[in-house]
């Protein structure tokens, strides 16, 4: 990847809410390629996850999307791809720009437009905007953490239900997600105070009790332990199932803990439907 100017943090002075609004989306969208879109409405909205006809529906429609054989399939790639457009914003106005994104998933809308592939577009439906403000003042990560996790802890709960992916296989993504974050930021050069930031966060994350995912095991060590300079990528504990997709072509991610198995390969291709 080239190296792109160092990244600087960003201040937002403006007492003007949507204009913060339009500065935020502009900076997303040319320094993390995040677009974020207002619709005026939405057929299913990130909070219908809470609700398992509807969290079925919403998988579902992922799956024939992206050619999933199963449910399983499905469900863990719905988490590695919405974990980017998703909490991305979020993290990058944490390290950034000193304000975020208000968190509502009332507010989020999951519907694909018939020309989706893989796009990472977060849509926010207007007419369920909280106190009509997009922009909220910069807040302390770990409380901003804490609101999300909760958050989407009750949301996994269900998905796990009505998908058979485990919690751990649901978090490992996430987690994933969340340090390629950080990695990508790295290596294009961030301002020192952005890297504090980034070396803050990544040792809170690491440290944290595996409690707080409801897991024996905490996914960010986890992840960060088992970092390989082999593949320079984090050696996964679980597979994701995406060489089930026809896009894989049957190839293994490069961190798979399956890619030593290859003989074996239909041994552990997923039957949950």
């Amino acid at each position: 990847m080239d190296m792109l100017v160092s990244i600087p943090v960003k201040h937002f002075d403006n007492d003007d809410n949507d204009s913060d609004f339009l500065v935020f989306q502009n900076t997303l969208k040319s320094d993390i390629q995040i677009q974020i879109q207002q619709v005026n409405a939405g057929r299913y909205h990130a909070s219908d996850l809470l609700d398992p006809l509807s969290c079925r529906e919403i998988i579902q429609d992922f799956a024939s999307r992206i050619e999933a054989r199963n449910l399983t399939c499905a469900g863990s790639m719905f988490i590695k791809y919405w974990a980017v457009p998703l909490l991305y914003p979020y993290w990058y106005g944490a390290l950034i720009n000193q304000v975020s994104l208000s968190w509502s998933l009332d507010q989020v809308v999951l519907d694909l437009p018939q020309d989706w592939l893989w796009d990472r577009t977060l849509l926010l439906d207007m007419h369920r905007k909280e106190n009509h403000r997009l922009i909220q003042r910069h807040e302390r990560f770990t409380s901003l953490f804490n609101q999300i996790v909760n958050d989407l802890t009750c949301i996994f709960k269900v998905i796990s239900r009505v998908t058979k992916v485990t919690m751990s296989l649901i978090w490992e993504n996430t987690a994933l997600r969340i340090l390629q974050f950080y990695d990508m930021l790295q290596r294009r050069g961030v301002a020192f105070a952005v890297e504090q930031n980034i070396q803050e966060q990544r040792h809170y994350l690491a440290h944290l009790h595996a409690d707080v995912f409801g897991l024996k095991t905490n996914p960010f060590s986890n992840l960060i332990d088992h970092w390989s300079s082999d593949i320079n990528t984090y050696a996964r504990e679980k597979c994701c199932f995406y060489f089930q997709l026809p896009e894989a072509e049957h190839e293994y991610c490069k961190g798979c803990p399956l890619r030593k198995r290859d003989k074996t390969r239909d041994k552990y291709v997923c039957k949950n439907i």
